[in-house]
């Protein structure tokens, strides 16, 4: 069996000193970043009201797929990310499609929190953005070479504060709604009904609404530098979908509620638009605070993921050797952090053309990379258990997106690049597979 996150060689181990309160807030790290507070823009204005129920879809397949990852974390002995699940379920191939897939997910969210960090610094600092985006991941790069305790109790506190500003952000909607309960009807069909722009926009909105309640995963990941027992990591990373799902929803019905749809703009934050027409002083100034720090807490979760995915590729040997040593006094994978920070700041060189397309599109092609990791966790439990209906329900549902997307001409675009993407990492498995075979001869 090839090693995933089990035996890495002595000398070369991961630390085992998180805990479970910080690896739930590590996955909401991953989750509550610019792609909620501003990337939800984008879906809005795609759909239109009928959005709330791709959100309601979007989120019970997320819940969904926490259930089958804890069902996983139960079912094999030690503590394995869902990366590891699924080689031992599937097998390497698909561990190696997985991972890979998985990595440019993060490097591309790496890059796309940089982005919304610089645009928010833009407002009130003139200075050209590319150097600003790539000073935000030298400095958390920089942070996460120190012991992971430190990053763990780091991500804790940012996501502490971005779960209480959205709490409060509910309670001054609510409040504002119960003063004057006539806007609900009035910004629900403010154009053209509930679906404005057809039913098949909104099936279309799922993938980037998907993307952005992505990283639920990272619980798994770390996991295994956990101190905890599989039975209590199971039940955080179901807590965590628990959590997500009600945040996002909640959070969507008053933006929807409160502020006609037809006034958000893809790249815009709608809860800064929300507060400015409830009256919020400094509305402005307070929000660009929560997206910031909301921002810095993915693009940590972000970085922090990416090493030990490409870490665990290097353990299993489906990437270079190089990357599988570990610091002698923290753990930390530093070849790996370096290598997957310095793939990001390329990623993100490409928002010197246009900052609001380039989110959007980046947001839109890894939903794809989502939609595909999701498969197949579903195949995994799916296996574990024939009568799992959480498995193929979720199977169901994301061949209908892939269906419902490729009706569309802008999003047959997006699968396009997905599956340009999977070639290449196709193409990585098979010259690893000649280079194992030729080696295995050559010692024989």
């Amino acid at each position: 069996m090839i090693m995933y996150d089990n035996d890495p060689p002595h000398g070369n181990e991961l630390s085992s000193n998180l805990q479970s309160k910080h690896v739930v807030m590590i996955a909401l790290g991953g989750v509550i970043g610019a792609g909620f507070f501003v990337g939800s823009s984008t879906a809005i204005a795609q759909a239109g009201p009928i959005v709330l129920l791709a959100y309601a879809v979007a989120g019970i397949l997320v819940f969904f797929v926490n259930v089958m990852m804890k069902d996983l974390a139960l079912y094999f002995p030690g503590k394995q990310s869902f990366l590891g699940h699924i080689e031992l379920t599937l097998g390497g191939r698909a561990a190696f499609l997985a991972a890979w897939s998985y990595w440019l997910i993060w490097v591309t969210v790496v890059a796309i929190e940089a982005i919304a960090m610089a645009n928010i610094l833009s407002v009130f600092i003139d200075f050209p953005k590319t150097p600003i985006e790539l000073t935000f991941i030298f400095i958390i790069t920089v942070m996460n070479c120190l012991s992971v305790e430190n990053y763990g109790f780091l991500e804790y506190v940012l996501s502490f504060i971005k779960i209480a500003a959205i709490l409060l952000f509910l309670i001054i909607c609510m409040g504002y709604v119960c003063n004057d309960f006539s806007i609900v009807k009035k910004n629900l069909l403010v154009s053209q009904g509930i679906a404005p722009n057809g039913w098949i926009s909104m099936v279309c909105a799922i993938p980037t609404i998907v993307f952005s309640m992505g990283g639920s995963e990272i619980a798994t990941i770390a996991a295994v530098e956990s101190g905890e027992d599989r039975k209590s990591i199971s039940n955080s990373i179901k807590s965590v979908a628990l959590r997500i799902g009600g945040l996002y929803l909640t959070s969507i019905v008053f933006i929807i509620i409160c502020i006609p749809w037809t006034s958000i703009k893809s790249g815009h934050s709608p809860f800064l638009e929300v507060l400015k027409q409830i009256g919020i002083p400094y509305a402005q100034i307070l929000m660009a605070c929560v997206i910031f720090i909301a921002a810095l807490s993915a693009l940590n979760s972000g970085v922090y993921v990416t090493s030990r995915v490409l870490h665990n590729l290097a353990v299993s040997g489906n990437s270079l050797k190089y990357f599988e040593k570990t610091s002698d006094k923290n753990k930390i994978p530093l070849r790996a952090l370096i290598f997957s920070s310095l793939t990001s700041s390329i990623i993100l060189l490409s928002s010197f053309f246009s900052y609001s397309e380039i989110f959007s599109v980046l947001m839109r092609a890894t939903g794809i990379f989502t939609i595909f990791n999701y498969f197949l966790i579903a195949l995994a439990a799916r296996k574990i258990k024939n009568n799992n209906y959480y498995a193929y329900f979720s199977i169901f549902l994301l061949c209908s997106i892939l269906f419902f997307m490729s009706l569309v001409e802008d999003m047959r675009g997006d699968i396009l690049i997905g599956l340009i993407a999977y070639s290449i990492i196709l193409f990585m498995l098979f010259i690893k597979e000649r280079v194992v075979t030729a080696n295995n001869i050559r010692r024989s």
